[in-house]
């Protein structure tokens, strides 16, 4: 517990230090919007190139395909258990954000900080690599079925060339060069060029992620029954159902823990983004982004306590 107590301090240090600076303007929103397409159209992307050309050969991950299929398969259940709770409102427009808010995780980002805060090297190579793959699923489904749930009609196909968004690309792009062996050709110099740069990625993200919580527009702070409602199945009920599912299966402790942080994620602040381009409303998603993860400080290391408990115990 102190392991994931100390790895969830560093991460809400850093988001607390991103936020500070956005809400004292040391850092203004058009330095925080350059920071947030640097992270994604550079460092993040070559952070994932990077680790695959390094860490990943399709003869230590035969099943890497089996990634973005569970991605699908997490989305779907929390998109059912979002169904079956979703409340009455008056508007289509809350509908949609509520089943978008449960739905979707934050799922790069805040995982790829806690795993380097919980792992060494080795063994949190082997989860980056984990990570990536998983992510390709739930980046093409949340810039597909994602845009469409939030924004419908609205939606003029221009905005799904966010499909293949730079991290998306390059983990194709990574999978290419070490399915015809290009890595084996890249200078050193080269090599080590990227990965500095897409080392700059893990205290840049909190950074960032802080910043974003911070400029986000919530004209009513108090937690009331459907962000309860929210912070309930997506910290709670979805990662309890999750655990409970996973007892049942062998399979790789690595994989099982990816998992249980997954389904423990808060939502996904992209969903502000999509609602920011768009021109929605956003009101109950900038909620529940700022509520779920103000929660999940407390939620999340709660089950990975006990998954670490369970798991020294098997």
């Amino acid at each position: 517990m102190n392991i994931i107590g100390q790895a969830t301090l560093q991460l809400i240090l850093l988001g607390a230090l991103g936020f500070f600076l956005v809400k004292r303007n040391f850092l203004p929103s058009l330095a925080l919007q350059a920071l947030s397409k640097l992270l994604i159209g550079l460092m993040f992307p070559f952070f994932i190139f990077h680790e695959l050309l390094n860490n990943f050969t399709f003869k230590e991950f035969p099943n890497w395909w089996v990634y973005p299929l569970l991605s699908f398969i997490l989305i779907f259940a929390a998109f059912i258990l979002a169904r079956l709770f979703s409340p009455r409102y008056k508007t289509i427009e809350e509908r949609k954000e509520f089943l978008a808010a449960v739905t979707f995780s934050n799922a790069g980002y805040l995982p790829l900080v806690l795993i380097a805060a919980l792992f060494d090297s080795s063994k949190a190579g082997n989860l980056y690599i984990l990570l990536f793959l998983f992510l390709l699923g739930f980046n093409l489904v949340i810039w597909s079925f994602g845009v469409f749930l939030l924004a419908g009609k609205n939606d003029r196909g221009g905005k799904l060339a966010k499909l293949f968004n730079p991290p998306v690309i390059a983990i194709i792009l990574g999978l290419l060069c070490v399915f015809f062996k290009v890595n084996l050709f890249i200078p050193r110099a080269l090599d080590r060029s990227i990965g500095l740069l897409g080392n700059c990625t893990l205290p840049l993200v909190m950074l960032v992620t802080g910043g974003n919580l911070a400029e986000i527009k919530i004209e009513n702070i108090l937690l009331n029954k459907e962000l309860q409602l929210i912070v309930f199945i997506k910290l709670m009920l979805l990662p309890f159902l999750v655990f409970g599912a996973l007892l049942f299966f062998k399979i790789d402790p690595l994989l099982k823990f990816l998992l249980i942080l997954q389904a423990g994620m808060p939502t996904a602040v992209s969903l502000s983004v999509i609602c920011r381009s768009f021109n929605l409303k956003g009101e109950l998603s900038n909620q529940a982004i700022f509520w779920t993860h103000i929660c999940s400080m407390v939620t999340l290391p709660l089950f990975l306590f006990v998954f670490r408990v369970v798991a020294e115990l098997a």
